[in-house]
This record gives C-alpha cells, structure tokens and sequence, in this order.
C-alpha cells in the first residue's frame, strides 16, 4: 500500500506549491507565465541528474513524444490554473481542481480499462462533493471565469495522469520522470516570450526573493509529481488522483494559519460559517479516501 503514502506526500508538497504560487502571483508578479520559466531551465538539469544518477530507458519515438506531450500540457494547466488563482482564494481554486479524479475516473475507464466496484465509485464521488463543498461561499458556487479556468486546468491535467499511467505500462518511474522534465524545456520559449520582460521588472522591484519563491515552488512541485509519479506506478491511476484529494485539506490547514500569523502576505476567510462548511468538506474527503483506499 505504499501508493497511498506516497499519493498523501504528493498532497502534502502540492499543497504547499499553492501556497508559494498564491503568494508569487498575487504578490510579486501578475503574470501566470513567469514561474513556469523556472520549471523550464530546470527540467533538463533534472533529466541530466537522473540519466547520470540512476539512467533512464530508451523508449520508441512515439512514447517520447507522449512523454513531452504531458510535459507541455502540463504547463497549459498549471499557465491556466495561475489565471485563476490571481482572482479567487487558494483554497477554493484549488477544491476545484481535485474535480480531477472525477474526469480521470471517466479517462482511464475508457482507455486503460480502469473498472472497480461501486463503493470505489462512491468514494471518489465523496472526495469530489467535498471538494466542491469546500469551494463555496455562502453555498454557493460562483460560475465565474476563475471556475471555468480550473475546470479547464482539471481537465488538462486528467488526461495528463492518464497519459503518464500509461507510459507507466512500459517503463520505470525514473525515465518517465526524465523524459516529462526534458519535455518541459519545450515551453520556455512561449513562457519567456509572454513573461520575460515582466519577471526582468519584478526583479528590479521585488529584488531576487522573487527567484527564490518561484524556484522553491517549483522544486516542491517535482517532488510531489515524482511522489505522484510513483504512486501511479504501484496502484490505479484513479485511486491515486482521487487519494491526492486532500490536498485541500493541507491547503486550508496552511493558508488558514498564513492568513492568520502573517495576514500582510495572505487572507483567507476564516469566518464560522465559512470554516463550519470546509470541515464539512473535509469529512466528506476523509470518508471518501477510506472508501478509495
């Protein structure tokens, strides 16, 4: 059962990545493209590590191409995923993400022939209900364009979970992890020409703590997908997206005590009613994760 560790570590880091983004994007730069640039300097010195290191498989021309494929969809999701979370709370953009496992239920069902019992279903119904839950105000859900933006980033990064469980089926955890971080080099183009010279004014401002944060959050984001990478490889890609659900737990957790110790660098709502409704949600995940587990 160690898929189920390493998903929950997953969370852990990912949960902590939206919080250094929330703060980089809202803080220090408005521009969603700029910490994407760090992930593409750093993703061949990762592969280079790993090749030296442990080396990698070689693999045919059309799994590497996927391989790279994940690695630019993901950086579509993680661009449009900044865009929604310059203009909603953290915690919130982030529920709404884990309508992942949901979308991944569906995708691997079809294509990698994913089909478990309906207790298993109802678990992950239960982590994405409270998802959703805790992704309310006043209980209501707000379909605005921060919603349709992490739909959109859900979707995209479904089908990169999909995706790389099946480069799974064909080769280690270290090579995919490889070939993805090469992959990542393809986009620095885009990512420097849409925010390059934004990043060179927000160092002139904001000094080179602005290179520190976006580089911390993007190491913590490699070792949670690594965390997440070796996951898939030992249980079903749709246990693992839906186990990773309670990340917003995490989220909540850390953004609730940023807002309260240090408010000047994040606010969260912390009212009663608020907080009644996202342990609620929480709930609703834990039940569900035992369910999935």
């Amino acid at each position: 059962m160690f898929w189920v560790l390493f998903s929950i570590l997953a969370a852990l880091f990912w949960a902590a990545v939206n919080i250094i983004d929330k703060y980089v994007i809202g803080k220090l730069i408005n521009n969603p493209f700029a910490p994407s640039i760090v992930w593409g300097f750093l993703g061949p010195l990762v592969a280079v590590i790993v090749f030296t290191v442990h080396g990698i498989d070689r693999l045919p021309i059309f799994l590497i191409g996927l391989a790279f494929l994940v690695a630019i969809l993901s950086e579509m999701a993680t661009v449009v995923y900044f865009f929604a979370a310059k203009k909603e709370e953290i915690s919130r953009i982030v529920a709404l993400l884990f309508l992942i496992p949901l979308f991944v239920a569906i995708i691997a069902g079809i294509f990698l022939g994913e089909i478990f019992t309906p207790i298993k279903y109802l678990g992950i119904v239960l982590l994405v209900a409270g998802a959703t839950l805790i992704s309310t105000r006043n209980y209501k859900i707000k379909l605005n364009k921060p919603f349709w933006f992490t739909i959109v980033a859900a979707l995209l990064w479904a089908s990169v979970w999909v995706i790389e469980k099946y480069l799974l089926n064909f080769t280690d955890t270290w090579t995919v992890f490889a070939y993805m971080s090469m992959g990542a080099f393809l986009t620095l183009p885009i990512m420097l020409y849409f925010a390059f010279s934004d990043l060179q004014l927000a160092i002139r401002s904001q000094g080179k703590r602005i290179l520190y944060f976006m580089t911390l959050g993007e190491i913590l984001g490699m070792i949670a997908f690594f965390f997440m990478l070796s996951a898939s490889s030992l249980g079903p890609v749709t246990f693992v997206s839906a186990l990773v659900s309670v990340q917003p737990f995490f989220v909540l957790v850390m953004a609730t005590a940023i807002s309260f110790y240090y408010p000047k660098i994040m606010t969260e709502e912390t009212s009663q009613s608020t907080l009644r409704l996202k342990v609620l949600a929480i709930i609703l995940m834990f039940i569900g994760g035992i369910l999935v587990t």
